[in-house]
């Protein structure tokens, strides 16, 4: 009787052994591994939900960065459109009450890495534009202010200002660039 009793501990035992290496240790690894995927699915998770947050509040400022997309490209238009240099000038100068008797442009430039030295580092090209304009000091002044605030980006390199022939008139020489994308000079 007793050793049977042993018998059936030991058989007891090596089945024991036997269910710890053939069914409880893999499925305790397995189990450790399907802890380590969620684990990571739950911290990739949190990263895509902050993730869809961030781009929907972008997605609400889309309007906005149009809008800016679209005055940058009316301040440094594709083409040098010198048509529509003049046609800011002339309205500038309409709309401030001075008179230009002459203006200017430089030759655009046309790709060559040589003909804008800001186009030649990647930057936007220019026309320079040289012009004379004539009126009071307060409306050269007004007109200045007008190229300022144009949609177009002009930056006005020099002004010379000089006492016209008529009481209170001025004369002023402006040495002005207007600037454009030229697709080319990066190229």
């Amino acid at each position: 009787m007793r050793k049977r009793a042993v018998l059936t501990a030991l058989g007891a035992l090596v089945m024991v052994v036997v269910f710890w290496f053939a069914a409880w240790s893999p499925a305790t690894r397995q189990l450790s591994r399907a802890h380590d995927h969620l684990a990571k699915a739950e911290s990739q998770q949190v990263q895509l939900r902050d993730q869809l947050t961030t781009l929907r509040a972008e997605y609400k400022q889309l309007p906005q960065y149009e809008a800016d997309l679209q005055a940058l490209e009316a301040a440094v238009p594709a083409d040098p459109s010198v048509a529509s240099i003049f046609d800011q000038l002339t309205s500038a100068a309409a709309a401030s009450g001075v008179s230009l008797p002459s203006v200017s442009p430089s030759q655009p430039a046309t790709g060559t890495p040589s003909a804008s030295t800001s186009a030649a580092k990647g930057g936007p090209a220019d026309v320079e534009v040289s012009m004379a304009v004539d009126g009071q000091y307060g409306q050269i002044l007004n007109f200045i202010t007008r190229l300022d605030s144009s949609p177009r980006l002009f930056v006005v390199d020099d002004v010379t200002l000089a006492a016209g022939a008529k009481g209170g008139a001025m004369a002023a020489s402006l040495q002005v660039q207007a600037f454009y994308a030229d697709g080319g000079a990066s190229q």
